[in-house]
């Protein structure tokens, strides 16, 4: 008799044994899931781009640090007294400590107080995707607090502390960079 039920199991014995694979495929896929949206942290970034400045000599300049802690920076190439639209691009291999500032950017840039704009001042731009938000505001840097102009500045005092390697391209946001000053008007 034994040796019989070691073969025939009860319909009540399958039943279980389908729930618990279907219970063990079901955490499998559970695991994936996450694992495939924990990949799509890696794709973070604060990116920063500075306008045009009231001196046409000085350059328009964009800074990007990514989740994989590499830095890329462009700077507006500058010939004779003012900036031609296009730009010279680096990277850093160097560590930057990308949490570090991403932690400063979720706390310091919940809110920004840019209702008082003056038309000659530099625009700046502030752009990020992290932790799934996404962000987008161009704003004049006296209209920040002083722990934000903090930040930006300890962002923007990167590409001066790291090593940085000219490459041949690397893609910024075009909003300041790549805007156009106003012709001037007919005298008529």
């Amino acid at each position: 008799m034994e040796f019989y039920r070691i073969f025939y199991k009860s319909k009540f014995e399958r039943g279980a044994n389908k729930i618990i694979i279907m219970r063990v495929l079901y955490l499998i896929m559970v695991f994936f899931l996450f694992s495939c949206q924990n990949k799509g942290g890696n794709n973070d970034y604060i990116e920063i781009a500075k306008g045009f400045d009231m001196d046409p000599k000085e350059p328009r300049i964009g800074i990007i640090l990514s989740s994989k802690d590499s830095l890329y920076f462009c700077r507006e190439i500058i010939k004779g007294r003012k900036g031609i639209g296009e730009y010279e691009y680096f990277q850093s291999n160097d560590t930057i400590h990308f949490d570090r500032f991403k932690k400063k950017i979720l706390k310091e840039f919940k809110e920004i107080d840019n209702h008082s704009g003056i038309p000659d001042a530099q625009p700046t731009q502030l752009k990020y995707r992290l932790e799934n938000n996404n962000y987008d505001q161009i704003f004049y840097i006296h209209n920040l607090s002083p722990k934000q102009q903090k930040t930006l500045k300890g962002i923007f005092d990167l590409q001066k502390s790291k090593k940085l390697k000219k490459i041949n391209y690397y893609k910024f946001s075009s909003d300041l960079l790549q805007e156009k000053i106003p012709g001037t008007l007919p005298t008529d």
